[in-house]
This record gives C-alpha cells, structure tokens and sequence, in this order.
C-alpha cells in the first residue's frame, strides 16, 4: 500500500513538472500570435560627405534594392565572347590606371587628389547598387575628368540577360550624371567566365581585366606606402610597369586610414612606373601606335611571313660554302677548341674578324638578350637623341609577356633579328668555356625547333613592320654566347637566317663596374666596320649612359663613324 502511494506521488511530481516546462516553451515560441514579433532595423550606411557638392549629384536615381526596371524586350544572349583586355597592345609609351570603387573608409576625395596632382586620367567601376547609393561619389569621379565602368555580378547570382539589362541600366544612370564617355564593364569578382565574356559581347561593351593588382589582401593590414610598394615589387617582380599595361587598384581596402591608397599611388607612379598614366579610351584610340597581337597571316609582310624553316641550303649546295659567305665570327673563336666540327683549312678560312668592311664608315651598335621596360626604353631614347640605329637580336622565350615593348623597338626604326629562343648553344661547353663540342644530331634538330619558334614569336609582333622599305624583323642571326660549331651554323643557315654575326668586340657590359669605364672600353675599339656587342637584360645598368657618353664624345670630335642597321651592309 504504502509502495503504490510512493509511485502515485512520483507521477504527480513528473506531471507537475512537465506541465511548468510546456508553459515555459510556449512563452517563449509564441506561433500561435497574430502579431508579428517587431526587430531592429539596423540604421542605413551614411553616404560620404564632401566639401563641394555638384547640383548634378541631384539627378534622381533607382532607390538602393529596385530592380533593374523591366526592358521592352529582353533578348537572348548569343554565344559571341567579348575578348578580355589585360592591356593595350600599342607602341605607344603610357599604362592605364584603373579602380574598383568602394566607398569604405571614405578614400575617394585623396584618390582623386593624388590622381589630379599626378595628371593621370583612370577608369573607375562601381557596382549597380553602389552607383545607386553613392551617386554623389559618380559625380565627382565623372567631375574629375576620369573614365567610368561598370563591375559586373557573378554569373551564379543572376542571369546573363538579368545582367546586361543591369548594366544598361547602370549606363543610363551615368549619362544622366552627366558623363559622355565610353562605358566599359568588369567583373567584380575573379576571371570573367564565358558568361561575362558573352554579356560584354551582347552589350557592345569592352570588357576589361588587369596584369597586376597592386592592392592584393596580403598588403591590406600595411599603412606605410614604402612598405606596400616593397611588397608588392619584390624578388623577380622588382621591374616597372609596362607600357600599355591594365594595372588596378582594389578601393576600400586599408583599414587604418584612408590616405594610405593615395599615397601609395604617388609612390608607386614615381618609383615605378617611367610611363605617363593615360586614358584607357585615347590609348585604345591611337591607331597609328596600336596592333593586332598576335598578327594574323593576312596582315604579315609576304616576305616575312613563314621564312624560317628547314631546307633552304640545297642537296647541290656544300653547307661550308654557305657559312664562308655568311658567317662574320669574333676573334676569340678562333682556335679547334672553339669551333667544333671545322676541319683545319675551313678554319683558316672563316671570318673571324667580326667586322663588316664597308666604305661609308658604318659601324654597328648591336644588343642582345632581353630586359624590362625600364632598361629598354632608356635605351631607346639615348638612341633617338643621337639619331642612330641598331639592331636587336632577341632572345625569344620572354617576349610573349611584353609583346608591346619588341613592338617599340621596331617602331623606332630598329632592325629586329633572332638570338633563338631559350638561349640555345651552337656547341656544347665541356670545360669552362675554353672546349666546345660539336652538336648531336639530336640537339641539332631541338636548335631547328627552337629558331622556328623564336622566328614565329617576333613575325606575329612586329612581321608588318617597314623601315625605309625593308622589313623591321630580318633574317640576321647572333649565336648565343658566340660559341658555334659546324653542325650549329648548318642548322642556322638551313632554316633560312641570312647571316650569322657574332662581333668585332663584346663590351661584357653586364660586368661594367661605371657608365665612364664602359665608355671609354668602347671608344677604343670604334673603328670603321666594327660590330659593338652589348646587351638589353636588366644587370645591364650602365650601358644606356656608355652610349650616350661614347657617341656625344664622337659627335664632339667631329667623327665620321655612322651608326647604322647591320641592314645596311647585309641586305
């Protein structure tokens, strides 16, 4: 009795309590209310404030969240890509600025500051809602003379017809804001996929990208500019901007002032671009400085296109007769050690003078390898100011990158010729550079490979090109280190190259310990025929001033020396 009377109480304990609980539950979620539950609504994001306002910041705009207005007809998107712009391909000297708007940590106004007291004109893309909420920031961007863009959506949030309708919407909003320009479109996350590429083609738009993004996320807790600019140009990256190269700048960023972006522009601009900033639309627009990369067949010069291949020294034809009429050597590649394959009497009879005998006092500047902007185009000018040619012989395996620059070098009347493409030896080096050896059959035909690709590279860059008549990328040829071998030369001459020139004095201008020491190296060995070898790499530091200081010290002398293409005594 007393056992049923513990467990009666028990149940009446449990039900107690799980009544107090459910109580406590439906307290707390009340579904079964007709009143809806009231919530905070979180204050809207203030818009910057500005010390000058334009009456055109007025102009009435979609409120922040309308949908993009409904077109009369929404057409389907075609499968035409749009081609995706990195940078100008142009001869022409200047680089594009370009920005993402953003209008965290109130940048804009130092932006604009920094870009107006570096004369540099850019192209800024804002979001659809951005350009909506912030139609002031539009106005003074537009106000300031710059270019303006549109950042597309991902194509996972919305479709392509969505999107282009949103962009021509967006367009609209900034004709009403006054601006006149070309609107130009972005993605504002990632590489632009096919989707993106096929709006911009839809819409008629250009669709930009960049080469560099000079405000990467490593750098975003930095707020020194020395320190961001040393990041970013570090290691192998530590050259200049390229002309007609798309760099940007991602706004918003810095978390610790909104002076940081400004300041880091004017360094960067100072310290590492030897460009002017230009306009996106007036490069894109100069047509006598800009091409077509790669150059199609069609616009090749017929006595260019497609010259180097196998075959051109004949089954009649003794190769060691070929390379008598058109090797010019270098005096140290004289002896059995250096010239591997040659038979005592082929020897004797080589050119290994390295000069080019003529009777208007022509002497040749030549310069091999490859080099930054920064090297180059010094050295461009120094030539322009002395009013001299040359010839460049090309090491191949880097231009690709900076197509623009071998374009340059043409443009300015300079003869272009092949220094192969990775650099490849006529001979194998056994010892220390004092015994060569011959070339195997195998290597031999990788060297076929190798000058029909470098060939290939620099008639699809510069293959359209005349000077004075006479196409700006020649048949001439310089062997790599100046070693060769017979088997070497025969490959070179079979491919089609017209000449093989090596030199009558190799400045090693890469050792020069000063610009005054090179010059004065140089000055003595000008002589009447002489073929100058120098180079264009970057470790080449002195040589643009050697040859400002040799040929001012001609000039003051009254030297009857001529500067000329080796074009002009090798046609």
């Amino acid at each position: 009795m007393r056992m049923r009377q513990i467990r009666t109480t028990v149940i009446l304990i449990i039900l107690i309590i799980g009544m107090v609980g459910l109580g406590l539950w439906f307290e707390r979620h009340p579904f079964l209310e007709t009143e809806p539950v009231p919530t905070a609504t979180p204050e809207p994001r203030p818009s910057p404030t500005y010390k000058a306002f334009s009456p055109m910041n007025t102009v009435a705009v979609r409120p922040t969240g309308t949908p993009v207005p409904p077109q009369e007809e929404i057409k389907p998107i075609g499968k035409e890509e749009a081609e995706v712009i990195t940078r100008v391909y142009t001869a022409e000297e200047g680089n594009i600025y370009t920005f993402n708007y953003s209008p965290d940590n109130g940048e804009l106004p130092s932006v604009l500051q920094a870009l107006e007291d570096l004369s540099a004109p850019a192209v800024f893309f804002m979001k659809d809602d951005d350009l909506r909420q912030f139609p002031q920031d539009a106005s003074l961007i537009i106000q300031a003379g710059h270019e303006m863009g549109i950042l597309m959506e991902k194509d996972s949030q919305i479709t392509a017809e969505r999107q282009l309708a949103m962009i021509q919407e967006s367009e609209k909003e900034l004709r009403a804001l006054g601006y006149t320009g070309e609107v130009y479109v972005r993605t504002a996350y990632g590489e632009p996929s096919t989707t993106h590429r096929q709006v911009a083609a839809a819409g008629g738009y250009k669709l930009i990208s960049f080469l560099q993004d000079m405000v990467p996320n490593t750098v975003s807790r930095l707020s020194d500019a020395s320190q961001i600019l040393s990041t970013i140009f570090s290691g192998n990256n530590d050259v200049a901007l390229q002309r007609g190269e798309i760099v940007t700048f991602q706004m918003g960023l810095f978390q610790y002032s909104n002076t940081v972006l400004a300041n880091y522009i004017r360094l960067l601009t100072n310290k590492k671009n030897i460009y002017p900033v230009k306009s996106l639309s007036a490069m894109m627009n100069n047509t006598a400085m800009c091409y077509t990369y790669p150059l199609t067949d069609d616009q090749i010069l017929p006595s260019v296109l497609n010259q180097i291949y196998p075959g051109h020294i004949t089954a009649d034809q003794d190769p060691m007769d070929v390379i008598l009429e058109r090797y010019y050597g270098t005096n140290w590649v004289v002896k059995e050690d250096f010239l591997p394959g040659f038979k005592p009497m082929e020897r004797y009879y080589l050119n290994t003078s390295g000069y080019i005998r003529n009777k208007e006092n022509h002497c040749f500047l030549t310069f091999d390898d490859w080099g930054p902007d920064e090297t180059l185009t010094k050295l461009l000018k120094v030539l322009e100011k002395h009013r001299v040619k040359a010839t460049f012989f090309i090491r191949t395996n880097y231009i690709t990158y900076n197509p623009n620059l071998v374009r340059a070098i043409a443009m300015a009347g300079h003869t272009i010729a092949s220094h192969t493409d990775s650099h490849f030896p006529l001979s194998n080096n056994v010892k220390d550079g004092v015994v060569f050896e011959s070339l195997t059959e195998k290597q031999a035909k990788e060297l076929q490979e190798d000058l029909i690709l470098s060939y290939e590279k620099l008639q699809r860059i510069v293959g359209d090109i005349e000077i004075d008549g006479k196409p700006a990328l020649s048949r001439l040829f310089r062997p790599p280190t100046l070693a060769v071998s017979k088997i070497g030369l025969t490959t070179v001459f079979d491919c089609g190259f017209t000449y093989s020139v090596s030199g009558s004095f190799s400045t090693e201008d890469y050792r020069a310990k000063s610009a005054e020491a090179l010059c004065d190296a140089i000055l003595e060995k000008v002589w009447s025929g002489c073929v100058l070898v120098m180079h264009m790499s970057q470790n080449s530091i002195y040589t643009a001033d050697a040859v400002d200081m040799f040929l001012t010290k001609l000039e003051q002398q009254g030297s009857p020396l001529k500067f000329v293409s080796l074009l002009e005594d090798l046609s």
